[in-house]
């Protein structure tokens, strides 16, 4: 059985890092698992392109269970499954998190998790275009870039809110979140700068890096309570490594809770429903879900709005808080871009711009948990892991989104002409 110090499972945003990071030791081996292929896929390093490549190969294309407070319905949830993870089939917006939050999760008893903390980090992997500054790095792997040319209808959707009241903001990653202005994007040369194009692809030829694509990971190996290697599947074979050091489980919010109870790591209760074998009892494992709910409203344009090629489906927008939260983090985002995101079969002529509003702080919550199937197949039993609820659209939800009491509300945003 092959031997590594570290086992990194999951080449997405932070999974990529950590591998580039620790193999800076070239006495320290790493072996980085990744479920998905090679990102040779053209669609992902065409900025404007990164809506066709949801639903399709690169993607995981999970969906929710039934959610009860949306008639029902099952909620699409994509997650990218290809070298860089969700960072290459995202829509490349460089968003950091709210000080507040950061300086929320210390104060809960997480020493090191400030937000003076953990900038050094971000500026220690950022490479922005505008220069150096008190919130910003240059000698990073990551390019972090203005628009390079932005449509004229997202400049208007800015000025409107200024015009309406808001604050400009030019740096949502700098002094304060909430204002109205263009975003960020992880563009470099006019392509997607993914977390494997900043940081794998540079260091790929480090003779003590192993990246290993189409390699399902199945279950974490252990000698008694302690992980000892990983095993995977590659090709409908199994395979085993074990490991010196540690394991690195970076698979994503819904992935890396799975994969820890199919090892046997969770609530002993369910586990035994399923028949695995109950390693570590730990309840909350796949519990305590959150995800941020957006509401698109699409446009159609009587004319062509020059998109350009190194656009997003997202180029403008505005953080606020909302009456009652005026002392903490924003907690509505709204998007603006020149796309039209209609639902499927709408007729369009394809000229338009989508306007979102997003929950920043949803407070309602979900949980992960598995069913399981009379399959069985590489000797294993399978199981159908299901998202069972996101939580979605609860009572506070719906009237943070309804917008009751805001000073200014999304429409009018999207109606205010231009000066």
């Amino acid at each position: 059985m092959t031997n590594y110090d570290y086992i990194v499972i999951g080449a997405g945003s932070a999974g990529c890092v950590v591998a580039n990071r620790l193999t800076e030791d070239s006495d320290t081996t790493v072996l980085l698992l990744e479920a998905g292929n090679p990102d040779t896929k053209s669609e992902i390093h065409i900025p404007a392109q990164c809506l066709s490549l949801l639903g399709s190969e690169v993607d995981w294309a999970y969906f929710s269970q039934s959610e009860p407070y949306l008639n029902n319905r099952k909620i699409f949830c994509p997650r990218g499954k290809v070298l860089g993870g969700s960072s290459s089939i995202n829509i490349m917006i460089y968003l950091r998190g709210n000080a507040h939050d950061y300086d929320h999760w210390q104060s809960l008893g997480n020493p090191g998790w400030s937000y003076l903390d953990v900038l050094p980090y971000f500026k220690k992997s950022e490479h922005f275009s505008r220069g150096a500054s008190e919130f910003h790095g240059v000698d990073g792997e990551l390019s972090v870039t203005d628009l390079i040319a932005p449509a004229v209808v997202s400049q208007h959707f800015v000025d409107a809110a200024v015009e309406l009241g808001y604050d400009h903001n030019p740096d949502p990653n700098g002094m304060q979140q909430s204002g109205a202005g263009l975003y960020q994007l992880t563009i470099k040369d006019g392509k997607r700068h993914s977390a494997a194009a900043a940081f794998l692809l540079p260091v790929f030829q480090r003779p003590n890096l192993t990246v290993t694509t189409g390699a399902l990971v199945t279950r974490l190996l252990f000698e008694g309570t302690r992980t000892i290697g990983v095993e995977y599947l590659q090709k409908d074979m199994l395979h085993q490594v074990r490991v010196n050091s540690e394991v690195i489980l970076s698979a994503g919010a819904f992935d890396s809770p799975k994969l820890l109870m199919l090892s046997g790591i969770g609530d002993a209760e369910h586990l035994q429903t399923l028949g695995i074998p109950v390693v570590a009892d730990l309840p909350g494992v796949g519990q305590n879900l959150q995800d941020h709910p957006v509401v698109s409203v699409a446009h159609e344009a009587t004319q062509d709005l020059d998109t350009a090629s190194s656009s997003s489906v997202a180029e403008a927008g505005l953080f606020l808080q909302t009456p009652g939260n005026l002392d903490a983090a924003p907690d509505l985002q709204f998007l603006f871009g020149p796309v039209v995101l209609a639902p499927p079969g709408y007729a369009h002529s394809g000229l338009g711009f989508t306007s979102f509003v997003c929950l920043t702080h949803p407070q309602n919550i979900g949980r992960l948990c598995g069913i399981r199937l009379a399959l069985v197949k590489w000797a294993l039993t399978q199981w159908q892991w299901s998202i069972l609820s996101c939580g979605y659209m609860g009572l506070r939800d719906c009237e943070l989104l309804m917008l009751p009491s805001c000073p200014r509300s999304p429409r009018e945003i999207r109606t205010h002409p231009p000066s």
